[in-house]
């Protein structure tokens, strides 16, 4: 019984982690830019990685300084389009990379957890399996802002992990907080100011550390930390002086406080997995209650659990606590801790399991059914998605149609205008938006975001700054404007060559 037991774990395992991977990776280019920071973020790390200059980034040729994080994507992206060519796919793939690596960190240090405390292996895959489960139903961790996205958050959860992993084992021996050190850094490089909720959840974990040269190793981590950043940080300084980092640390933070929100509490329970997460808990917590019957064990058995496990939970609650008070209202910001929670449903699963022990059948039969049900909403919730997946890059989206005209001057004219500089005219600038009709037109800055993107990395355009004007201006260069534009233009823009007319106009300086 026991090796069936064994093995239906192990099979199990093998199939959440197949439909991990294939969430991750299938597809992973055909739906496009998800956000307006994916797509700018794309571009800057396209000039970044053309230009040769990886210590400061660009935007439309010009020092970001809307941008302001750190360069660290940037420098992951490059190494992607120096491998396998720029393309969508190679803007993304550095996130997904991180996630996986991140995934299967995160089951390790959780089978070795539970593997102590139990020194059964079938609890231990128990809880690996249920930690799975809720990994692959973090939707919005997928599909927004993270995993399969073009942004800092995968890579910057990578490291502020696998940095709580080093500060579980600075409570028995203070030379982890040098690794710690490490992670924080390749995380300020990652995310710039959002290390602060790294900086915070670290000083309410002073108390627990080792004794022994505590303060010592707590200077050692912050010495090695700095010089993680500082050699990019003298120069980016070089460059120009304060200004980036002002911008970094003061504007990047100053549109985003809100005041104290309570947005996240209300956010977390629409996400299955945070529904699975509760789920485990409440199990947890009718276990105890039957297995001891006096209040006092009961509160002493659950008092000993949030004990052990402390740094994971002061993890998990000190982004949300902080970003609450700071009043940031950007879902992203707690991400880690959303993953987080899949570790912490693992761990308390194992507990499940371990408690239960030799109890009666009823309540082997409760347990049984609430852990199948997940596996079960999981499962089905994996699949779903990816059947959607499936559909993805068949068109819908208003950014598909400037899209595929790119695609179609590629396949049309070949390289005889790759390189060139591109001009767009932003529509978002008009007054009278509103009235244009076209169902595929540019309605946003976003979308326009996305234009810049799609034609620097699907072709090796130049993004300009100016539209019209500035393309009037130009020796040469390309310019697309949406048709109801081109209209407003005509005087100006006759009798220029159309090399593609579709949604969108694109025009050349030669005349017919």
């Amino acid at each position: 019984m026991k090796k069936i037991y064994k093995y239906s774990n192990i099979i199990l395992i093998a199939f959440f982690i197949v439909l991990i991977m294939l969430r991750m990776f299938y597809k992973l280019d055909a739906i496009g830019w998800q956000d307006a920071d994916e797509a700018k973020h794309a571009s800057n790390a396209y000039e970044t990685y053309v230009s040769g200059n990886w210590t400061v980034h660009l935007f439309r040729w010009e020092v970001d300084y809307v941008n302001s994080k750190p360069p660290l994507y940037f420098w992951l992206t490059n190494i992607m389009f120096a491998l396998f060519g720029i393309s969508t796919l190679t803007a993304k793939l550095p996130s997904a990379i991180a996630a996986i690596i991140l995934c299967a960190v995160l089951a390790v240090f959780l089978y070795k957890q539970i593997e102590k405390r139990t020194g059964n292996q079938n609890y231990t895959l128990t809880a690996v399996l249920i930690y799975l489960a809720t990994f692959l139903a973090m939707d919005i961790l997928f599909d927004y802002h993270m995993f399969r996205n073009a942004n800092f958050d995968s890579v910057y959860a990578l490291f502020m992990l696998v940095g709580t992993i080093c500060m579980v084992k600075a409570q028995k021996d203070n030379r982890f907080l040098i690794p710690f050190g490490a992670m924080a850094g390749l995380a300020f490089l990652a995310k710039g100011f959002n290390t602060t909720a790294i900086v915070f959840s670290a000083i309410c974990c002073i108390p627990f550390l080792a004794k022994e040269k505590r303060i010592r190793y707590i200077l050692y981590s912050v010495l090695t930390a700095t010089l993680v950043v500082l050699p990019w940080a003298v120069k980016r300084f070089m460059f120009d002086g304060t200004e980036f980092f002002y911008h970094m640390f003061f504007s990047e933070a100053e549109d985003k406080i809100v005041g104290g929100t309570l947005d996240f509490f209300r956010i977390m329970p629409q996400s299955i997995s945070f529904r699975l997460f509760f789920g485990v808990l409440i199990l947890y917590v009718l276990v105890l209650i039957i297995k001891y019957k006096s209040v006092k064990e009961f509160g002493k058995a659950v008092f000993s659990d949030i004990k052990e496990y402390k740094i994971l939970w002061i993890w998990f609650w000190v982004p949300i606590l902080f970003y609450s008070w700071a009043g940031f209202c950007n879902e992203w910001y707690i991400y880690p801790s959303y993953i987080l929670a899949a570790v912490l449903s693992g761990i308390y699963a194992g507990i499940v399991i371990e408690t239960i022990g030799e109890s009666k059948m009823f309540l082997k039969l409760i347990a049984s059914a609430v852990l199948c049900a997940v596996l079960a909403i999981s499962a089905f919730d994996g699949i779903n998605r990816l059947g959607s997946y499936w559909l993805a890059g068949n068109g819908g989206g208003v950014e598909f149609p400037f899209w595929h005209d790119v695609e179609a001057i590629r396949e049309k004219y070949g390289d005889e205008y790759r390189g060139s500089d591109v001009y767009i005219e932003d529509i978002s600038h008009y007054a009278d938006l509103e009235e244009i009709d076209i169902a595929d037109a540019p309605i946003t800055q976003e979308l326009f975001f996305d234009q810049i993107a799609y034609c620097e990395i699907e072709y090796d355009w130049r993004a300009k700054t100016g539209g019209i004007d500035a393309w009037e201006q130009a020796e040469d260069g390309i310019l697309v404007v949406n048709k109801d534009i081109f209209d407003r233009y005509l005087d100006r823009l006759a009798g220029h060559v159309i090399i593609q007319d579709d949604g969108y106009i694109y025009l050349i300086h030669d005349m017919y």
